[in-house]
């Protein structure tokens, strides 16, 4: 079983879900084609919460380009109100969402 995934190129939101599994810690995203419709960012913001439900260890990162500055901010803003636990973090265009004990460490 693998605890980290990447996911690079060619799988539409649905077919990513088919990869998330109880034991997995980290989830990449560098596809920056996957989000080109509402849509799919909504899938992403269900996998998001989702994932990180009841995990203190779950690392969600989208490598520059695949989150828009706006699509983050609406991610920002239903991530915190949904799990307050969480921080989501846009730096260098990388788009991270960790539990906020973790957000000191390596980000």
């Amino acid at each position: 079983m693998y605890v980290t995934t990447v996911f690079i190129r060619g799988l539409t939101m649905p077919e990513i879900c088919k990869f998330l599994h109880h034991g997995l810690g980290g989830i990449q995203l560098a596809d920056y084609e996957v989000l080109t419709t509402k849509e799919a960012m909504d899938q992403l913001v269900q996998v998001v919460l989702l994932f990180i439900q009841n995990r203190k260890r779950a690392v969600f990162r989208a490598h520059p380009g695949v989150i828009s500055p706006l699509f983050y901010h609406e991610l920002k803003t239903i991530v915190e109100r949904e799990r307050p636990s969480y921080h989501v973090l846009f730096k260098n265009g990388i788009v991270t969402v960790k539990y906020k004990s973790l957000y000191n460490k390596v980000v």
